[in-house]
């Protein structure tokens, strides 16, 4: 996601991008529409989740705008643009952007309630367990990861890239190097599952790992007339 970060912030403080953006969005209806009012790049918040979904959503959506005015700048002698072109007209971001994008948006519902002043963290523990059971089930649903395959072909084809993995060899310390006869095949088995098993780790030792101690908020002042005794009781014993 580095470079999803750069590229926003190249975009957002240099006038001159921004208008090649601009120029390119505008000479894209489809893109424009589906975008829906956003007219520039977020960049990735370092707390607010919600922020880095709706930052992946947007690049992945205006990602042929965004190749069509580095394409433009790089004519113009821009380096930077042109290095910014070479990075991301790779599969292996193009794959990685769409998974991140897909799993993240899981998550913009939870991370909202969990921001809001009304935030109820045992009600945030039923949601999240939810969540855990929606990517369980994806991930051992071969539909799921084949249509985010698809869409990631998709969008390399606009930029006539083809699906590709690394090159395997014998011994490989740096980096995946996992059994595929498929571009497929090794993509999901070297970013979409262990991403996925990183992430319901994550939820479940942040909040279901901690649920009983959540109880503690029944003895908020605002929260005393939902106190029943047994819940005091409950609470008591887990704090």
């Amino acid at each position: 996601m580095s470079t999803v970060q750069d590229i926003a912030f190249s975009f957002d403080y240099s006038a001159k991008k921004m208008d090649a953006f601009y120029n390119e969005l505008d000479a894209d209806i489809l893109t424009k529409e589906e975008l829906d009012g956003r007219r520039k790049l977020r960049t990735l918040c370092e707390t607010r989740w919600t922020s880095r979904a709706d930052s992946l959503y947007t690049f992945r959506v205006a990602f042929p705008v965004i190749v069509s005015a580095l394409e433009h700048l790089r004519q113009d002698g821009d380096d930077k643009a042109g290095q910014f072109l070479a990075a991301i007209s790779r599969f292996e971001f193009i794959i990685g952007l769409v998974t991140t994008e897909h799993i993240l948006q899981s998550i913009v519902h939870l991370t909202t309630y969990l921001q809001s002043k009304s935030c109820d963290l045992v009600e945030a523990v039923r949601e999240c367990k939810l969540i855990i059971d929606q990517l369980s089930d994806e991930r051992n649903d071969d539909s799921v990861w084949d249509a985010l395959f698809d869409k990631a072909v998709t969008m390399a084809d606009t930029i006539e890239v083809l699906p590709s993995m690394p090159r395997r060899i014998g011994r490989q310390v740096n980096r995946a190097n996992h059994p595929a006869d498929t571009p497929s095949q090794y993509w999901k088995r070297a970013l979409y599952c262990p991403f996925l098993d990183y992430f319901i780790a994550e939820l479940t030792g942040r909040l279901l790992d901690n649920s009983d101690r959540f109880q503690g908020q029944n003895l908020i002042p605002a929260r005393l007339e939902w106190l029943t005794a047994e819940c005091y009781r409950q609470t008591i014993r887990n704090i």
